[in-house]
This record gives C-alpha cells, sequence and structure tokens, in this order.
C-alpha cells in the first residue's frame, strides 16, 4: 500500500508546488571523504524521494579499516567527486551548501604557525633587581610591556630593549616596580573532527591577513567548479579559543582612541580600580567584536560572493555582537542543542534577518534531541515548532551520514544525536515531517515579518557589569539576570510579535529610514548606553516611532575614553526626554505598547500556544502551535481587517473556510488544536472564499466505543529479522509479546482487525489509536487516512459501514532496542576513528544496561461518535 499524498503534490489552490528551499535540508556526514558515484547518486535520490530539499557536504574523520578508500580534502578526486555531487544534485532538483572547511572551526593544514597565534598571554614581574626579567619568562611572541610603579608612574617599554639589558637599567628598584609584558601564542584549537586532508591548526578569526591566506588554497582547488553551483559556503559556530590577533594594539588604538598597552594591568590582574578594568576591558571586548565582524565575518562573506556563493553562518558562541555578525550572512543561522532550544537566543537570528531584509534564517536542528536510537518523530516535531515560532524558516537536519545501504546495520553514525538516515527505522515516516515542513517553511518564507516591536539588546551594558570575559553561547547563560531576558520573556508569554535591535542597527536606521513598519522602539533598563545609539534613537522618536524607555534612562556612557565629555553629551541627550516624558514602569509596559497600536497574539484558557506572523499583499499567514498540554477550542481574536479567513493544516493538508464572528468589534475566528498540533491561519484584507469548502469542526463528542477484540500482529520491515506473526486479545508492547526475538525488534508493524459498529446515524467519527511508539499510518477498509508521528494519534473519519470495517495500523518504532541487543551480545559496530562513541553526557557508548523499551500500538483504540459543522 501507499498514500496519495507526497511532498510535491499541491494540496488545493493554497498549498504551493514546494521548491527545495521549502523543504528540510539536512547535514551530510562524509566520513573520511570515502564516497563514491555510485553511492553519491543514490543516496541523493534516496534523500530526494525522502522530501529532502538539500544537503551540506561536511567531511570528517573516516572509519576504522577504510582507510584506502579516503580521499585527502581539497585534492582533485575530491573536487572532481564534489562537481559530481553537485550535477547530480541539481539534476534531481536538490541543492547543495558546503563548508569552507572540515570539522569545525576553519583550519588546516595551510594554517601555518603565525596565522594561528591568537591568544593574549600576560607575564607580570614584580622586580625588585634588574635581572629578574627575562625572555625566557615570556611564552610566544611579545608584543608590548609596561612597568607600573607604586605611585602611579606608567613606563612604556621597548620589548627589544629586554635584550639589551636597557629595560633592567631604566627601572629604579626603589620604585618596586611592576611589569607587564603581553605576549601572542596558539590557543591550543586544532580543527575539530577533521577529514583527512583537512587536519591542522585554526585561523585566527581577528586576523584578515590569517583568514585571506586560509582561504587562497580554496581558491586554487575550486577554480573548477562553476560559480554559483554551490548555493552557500558554511561556518559552523564560533569554537575558536581565539581572543587577540597580532596588530590588535593598533586597531585598538585607532578606534578607542587611546592606548591599551598602558593598561596592561587591567588584562593582567584583578586587584584593580573596578571601574577603569571593566571599562577598559569593555572597550578591548568592542574592538574584539569590530575585528570579528570585519576581518572575518563581512571578509567571508564578501569572498563567498566572489565565488558565485551565498554565505551561511552560526554566529553563536563568539565574542562579538551577535546581531551584526547575523546580518552580515546571507543566511543567519542558530542552533539548537541538547533540547528544544531558547527561543529568545534562537531569535538573535531570526532578528538580524527581518532587519537586514533577508529571505531565508536557518538552523541546525535536532542536535542531541535526545540519547541516539531514542529520538522520535514527535520530538524533533515539537523542537521544529519551536524554531518556526522563534522566526526560523530554513530547518538543516543535523545530520545524515554518508552510509551505503550496503553498509552493516547501523551503518555510519555522527556522534552526536539525531541521526535521520535510511538506516534508522524512523526514516519510513520522515516524509511525513518532511512534508509538514515543507508546507509551514512554504508559508514561513514568503511575505515580510509583521512585527510590531523592536527591543534594543543593551550588549555595552552587559559588558560594563562583567569583568570577565566570556563567549555568547546558544545556552543563552549570559541572559540570565538581564532585564533585556525578563523583558523578552514577558513580550513572548503575551504574544507580542517582536525583533530585537542592536546599537549598529539603530543608528543605520536613523542614517538610511526609520523604522517605519514597527509601533514602537523597547529600551529596557540599562544604565550604559553609546552617546551614538542615544543620538540614533532621539532620531527615530522624531520621526513618530515611539520610543518607549522601561523603568530608568541611561545615565553613563560605556568604556574608557573620553569619559567625561561623553557623559555630559549623554546628560544632554537624555535630559529633554526625561523632562518631557517619564520612563514607562515594567508593569504598564504592555499597556504603554498596546496604545502604541502593537497587535498581541493572545489566546485566553490555555498555556504553550504560541503564534507567529507573516504579511503579504492582501493578507497575513499566523502559524499557530499549541506546545501546552491542553487542547484549545475556542475563538481566537485576530487584530487588523480581514474579511475572510482559510485555516490550513499543515501535517494533513487540510485546507477549509474557518468559521468568523465579530465580537464587540474584535474579529474573531474559531480555532480548534489539540496539545501538540498547529495550524496556519490565513487573514484576506479583500474578496471572499466562495470556492473554499468549510472547516469541519467537531462540535460535541458522544458517545465512545471500544469495538475491537482482537488484533492480527504482523512484523513487516526491519530487522535484525523477522518475528512469527501473532494476535492479542489486549494490546500491549509488541516487545511483550512471547514471540522469539520481538524484544529486539525495530521497524514496522501491521495491526490488523475487524469491527463492526453499534447501530447509530451518525457518520463522523473520531479514531483514537490511544498510545503509540512511535509512529503510526493508518487504513480503513483499504484506503489511506491518517498519517500520525505525534500525539494526540487521533483522526476524524467518514463513511464507515455498520459492519465489517477493516482497520489496518503501521507502527514503526525507534531504534533503541535492537542496539541495546547488540550491545549485550557485544558486537562491534563502533567503527569510528575519532570519536567512537559517545552517549548524551559525552561519556563511552553502552546500550547494554538499557531497560526494554515500549513498541507498536499500545492503544487502547477507540472510535468516538461526533458531530460536526
Amino acid at each position: 500500500m501507499s498514500f496519495a499524498k507526497s511532498i510535491d503534490r499541491v494540496f488545493g489552490e493554497n498549498w504551493p508546488e514546494f521548491d527545495s528551499t521549502n523543504k528540510p535540508w539536512t547535514r551530510w556526514w562524509w566520513f573520511g571523504s570515502a564516497v563514491d558515484r555510485d553511492n553519491i547518486k543514490g543516496l541523493l535520490t534516496i534523500y530526494s524521494d525522502c522530501g529532502i530539499g538539500g544537503v551540506e557536504i561536511t567531511p570528517i574523520y573516516g572509519l576504522v579499516g577504510n582507510e584506502e578508500k579516503e580521499l585527502s580534502y581539497l585534492s582533485h578526486d575530491w573536487v572532481e567527486l564534489l562537481k559530481f555531487t553537485i550535477d547530480e544534485a541539481h539534476r534531481i532538483g536538490l541543492q547543495v551548501d558546503m563548508p569552507t572547511g572540515t570539522g569545525w572551526p576553519f583550519g588546516g593544514p595551510q594554517v601555518a604557525e603565525d596565522d594561528a597565534l591568537d591568544k593574549l598571554v600576560i607575564t607580570r614581574f614584580n622586580v625588585a633587581s634588574p635581572d629578574q626579567i627575562s625572555l625566557d619568562d615570556i611564552k610566544g611572541k611579545l608584543l608590548e610591556m609596561t612597568a607600573y610603579g607604586v605611585d602611579g608612574v606608567v613606563m612604556r617599554l621597548d620589548p627589544a630593549d629586554l635584550v639589551t639589558g636597557i629595560v633592567q637599567s631604566s627601572i629604579r628598584t626603589e620604585r618596586n616596580w611592576e611589569v607587564y609584558a603581553a605576549s601572542l601564542v596558539w590557543g591550543g584549537r586544532d580543527v575539530k573532527r577533521a577529514a583527512p586532508g583537512g587536519e591542522g591548526k585554526c585561523i585566527n578569526p581577528f586576523s584578515r591577513v590569517s583568514l585571506n591566506r586560509y582561504l587562497y588554497r580554496f581558491d586554487e582547488a575550486l577554480r573548477g567548479v562553476e560559480k554559483g553551483s554551490l548555493r552557500c559556503h558554511f561556518h559552523d559556530s564560533f569554537e575558536y579559543l581565539a581572543d587577540f590577533s597580532e596588530g590588535f594594539f593598533t586597531e585598538f588604538q585607532i578606534r578607542r582612541g587611546y592606548d591599551l598597552a598602558e593598561h596592561l594591568d587591567v588584562l593582567g590582574s584583578d586587584l584593580l580600580d573596578v571601574d577603569r578594568t571593566i571599562r577598559v576591558k569593555t572597550d578591548y571586548r568592542q574592538t574584539i567584536a569590530d575585528l570579528l565582524l570585519e576581518n572575518f565575518t563581512q571578509a567571508w562573506t564578501d569572498w563567498a560572493h566572489k565565488q558565485g556563493s551565498m554565505s551561511r553562518n552560526q554566529a553563536h558562541g563568539s565574542p562579538g555582537n551577535l546581531l551584526d555578525l547575523y546580518a552580515t550572512q546571507d543566511i543567519p543561522e542558530t542552533e539548537i542543542f541538547g533540547g528544544v532550544g531558547n527561543p529568545i537566543v534562537n531569535k538573535f537570528a531570526s532578528s538580524a534577518a527581518h532587519l537586514a531584509g533577508r529571505s531565508l534564517c536557518s538552523s541546525e536542528t535536532c542536535t542531541w534531541l535526545g540519547e541516539h536510537f531514542n529520538v522520535t518523530l514527535a520530538q524533533c516535531k515539537d523542537a521544529i515548532d519551536g524554531l518556526f515560532l522563534s522566526g526560523i524558516n530554513h530547518v538543516f537536519y543535523h545530520g545524515t551520514p554518508y552510509s551505503p545501504l550496503t553498509d552493516r546495520w547501523p551503518g555510519r553514525l555522527f556522534y552526536a544525536s539525531t541521526t535521520f538516515a535510511p538506516q534508522d527505522p524512523l526514516w519510513r515516516d520522515l516524509p511525513i515531517l518532511n512534508a509538514y515542513i515543507a508546507r509551514v517553511q512554504s508559508s514561513l518564507q514568503a511575505g515580510v515579518p509583521d512585527n510590531d516591536v523592536l527591543l534594543y539588546w543593551p550588549l555595552s551594558d552587559l559588558w560594563m557589569h562583567r569583568a570577565e570575559i566570556y563567549m555568547l553561547e546558544i545556552n543563552g547563560n549570559w541572559l540570565e539576570g538581564q532585564p533585556f531576558n525578563t523583558i523578552s520573556q514577558t513580550l513572548w508569554d503575551s504574544g507580542y510579535q517582536f525583533d530585537f535591535v542592536s546599537d549598529r542597527q539603530l543608528m543605520a536606521f536613523a542614517k538610511d529610514g526609520t523604522p517605519k513598519d514597527y509601533k514602537a522602539v523597547v529600551i529596557p533598563p540599562c544604565k550604559f548606553m553609546p552617546v551614538e545609539t542615544m543620538e540614533a534613537l532621539n532620531q527615530i522618536a522624531e520621526s513618530g516611532v515611539p520610543v518607549l524607555y522601561v523603568d530608568e534612562f541611561p545615565s553613563d556612557v560605556p568604556g574608557f575614553a573620553n569619559i567625561e565629555f561623553r557623559r555630559q553629551k549623554l546628560v544632554e541627550l537624555v535630559g529633554p526626554i526625561m523632562r518631557s516624558t517619564a520612563a514607562t514602569s515594567s508593569g504598564d509596559l504592555l499597556e504603554t505598547i498596546d496604545e502604541c497600536g502593537a497587535r498581541p497574539e493572545r489566546v485566553t484558557g490555555t498555556e504553550g500556544i504560541h503564534t507567529i506572523r507573516r504579511r503579504f499583499d492582501g493578507g497575513c499567514d499566523r502559524f499557530v502551535a499549541n506546545r501546552g498540554l491542553s487542547s484549545y477550542d475556542g475563538w481566537y481574536p485576530l487584530p487588523g481587517k480581514s474579511t475572510s479567513v482559510l485555516l490550513l493544516d499543515p501535517m494533513s493538508g487540510d485546507v477549509g473556510k474557518a468559521e468568523c464572528r465579530s465580537n464587540k468589534g474584535v474579529f474573531e475566528v474559531r480555532l480548534q488544536l489539540e496539545a501538540g498540533r498547529s495550524l496556519i491561519i490565513r487573514t484576506l484584507e479583500v474578496g471572499f472564499l466562495d470556492s473554499a469548502a468549510p472547516w469541519r469542526y467537531v462540535d460535541a463528542k458522544l458517545e465512545i466505543f471500544a469495538p475491537i477484540l482482537t488484533w492480527f500482529v504482523d512484523f513487516t520491515d526491519g530487522g535484525p529479522y523477522f518475528p512469527e506473526s501473532c494476535s492479542v486479545e489486549q494490546l500491549i508492547s509488541w516487545t511483550e509479546l512471547r514471540v522469539p526475538g520481538a524484544d529486539e525488534f525495530c521497524g514496522t508493524v501491521r495491526y490488523t482487525a475487524s469491527f463492526d459498529l453499534p447501530s447509530t446515524d451518525t457518520d463522523r467519527w473520531l479514531l483514537d489509536l490511544g498510545k503509540v511508539a512511535d509512529s503510526a499510518r493508518v487504513w480503513l477498509n483499504g484506503s489511506p487516512v491518517a498519517e500520525l508521528i505525534a500525539g494526540p494519534f487521533q483522526v476524524v473519519v467518514d463513511h464507515l459501514r455498520k459492519q465489517g470495517n477493516l482497520i489496518e495500523v503501521e507502527v514503526t518504532n525507534v531504534a533503541a532496542n535492537r542496539i541495546r541487543a547488540m550491545d549485550l551480545r557485544g558486537e562491534t559496530w563502533r567503527v569510528f576513528r575519532e570519536i567512537n562513541f559517545v552517549n548524551i553526557q559525552y561519556q563511552p557508548f553502552d546500550a547494554s544496561g538499557w531497560p526494554i523499551r515500549k513498541a507498536g500500538l499500545l492503544g487502547p483504540v477507540t472510535l468516538t461518535r461526533v458531530q460536526s459543522s
């Protein structure tokens, strides 16, 4: 049997014919680059048939015993296979991205020692006698030296004089000098998970020279690759250990206006005046952010454009301004790691995309969503819904190992779950999730964002309250305790559509055109603000866009140089505002935003329902997901002007005209949304949908029946072998059947039964499968009626017979029980050369101690008579 609905079918006039960008993509791990044309061609076809829209080729470490088949990265043979992959992908409608390197971060054999120097070392000498300063005590490449006397005297020293003894003779010991030496060393980071031919030191991401020398190898190797045939070059999250670069002191002097070398004591000691320490370190951080933006992120994007490709970059993990870094990219990319993700962190990428006018914002998706062989499609859908609600509209699975189908099960595996591969049993139902993603993304990639509020991210204020130098990682720990985070959560929980904005972006708005599409700019409580930002905010307010200061006005400037002058300037800018209006209190913020014309998407009666809007000519799409525990059945208010509303179910593909009403002047749509479900609400400002069929609501649930007495159970697809068929009077996990081998089987099992209906005059029934482990497809009387990958495992069905109904349910489970059995027998399947193989705690993987996981149709299966409109 096969289902008629496929990923490329147009479901009525309101679902488009999906292109490759609408569909989910996947990171394609090439183990040791041991790939060949036949498998490339065959696997790409399988991926395409499953509903994948494109692949990102990422070469990594190889397999034990497979060395003879490996190819050296960027060798002639490797590039020829890259060209073949691109041509074959394009032939079947897929596209290809590629990181500018193997593993991560950028680095390789072409990175010379000088280009890898990236870590600042401060060496302190308490000088009691001249001979205490020695070159042997200084690590790396000496850059600057400064001496500090007890009476406040600061003396710059020429490192070259250290050799001649001039330094010692110039320091009078009775002053009790402290001498600080700044040197540059290699931070110790090699390319992680490198493929053969890609091993080596990482580049210095703050050095344009280091980047240019690194990219020269790609210029040479990719000359024969047609420009533009690679859609994107990709850079993974910032995992360098770098915090400095040669030439930094000069850059600092130019950008910040004073000599950092005179403040080496700030960088090398905690026993200092706190205000000076934090101010100098804030300037240091701002300079690092500038260099990362200009010398790496923008420069690498410019290089990608010269190749005819776009750039895709994960800015998180870096010490820079995430909003500015993301905004330089053609496709900003966030990720979720170890769970369903933090929507506030994910919104940094989507906000940058929105403000920069980018049509796509991507995410590395489902990394370590759960333990290997245990992640379900339901977990994936929930995590992906969270990304959609955060503004992400271009999903990348993480990922799919290149694994020939002839390889022994489980095939090649990346060490970090989640695996999306043909060898995995859930691949059979992955097209259901892929179709769902394509439908949602076809909506979220259309039109433009429809957000009302700009929330300022006061990064300088964050820097000025933290003495340590730290990275802005994907876990969002740096948000803890920040008023910005509190307001973000309040806006999120209250249903407001909002974006974040940086200092640089505000200045650009003020210069090139104010943010007229936003109803208000919100400034969270912050003490420190650059003068230039305050000037931009005043210009925006003068243009007519309300600027709301929450609880307080900025009262100080960040950084060290010209403090008093800049403070006075800030006072002059803030003073008139303080005299003309009061700061908005946190408690009144939402009411004030409402008065500015913002349109929150609020649903009363249940928690966990969130919405994101996209606007198009003549209407608006809302993606609405219920990620709570309770179902919702009520009237959903629709701010704005509408004449008619469509409901579109991205899981089933169903489309129908919604029931609407006007309630005390508020336009409302009737919405039924079970926990775990999502819909697209399409509002049209003009015209009527006379040709659209009405959406079918369930008005009442009446009697419940459990009419099935006997189920026939057949093991149809999977392994390691097929247990015998059997029948059961009561549904239980198939692992509990008294059938040899059932406790380790992973794959698909068909449940078949016949049933009669009680005497009734209804023709609509709610079929509820109860508990399912882990996904299901359902046929009634030979016709497919449902593809279900997440709860509730229910579907409304029509036209059942009074007698002799046939139900068939095919259930597919995850592979946990099979891998458990293999580890219990001590079978060898871990054949990976570098990291071989870890669990979610990054400890050696061993499934032998796992409990047997329930599998199959667990029920109870019931039919409920329903009334509907």
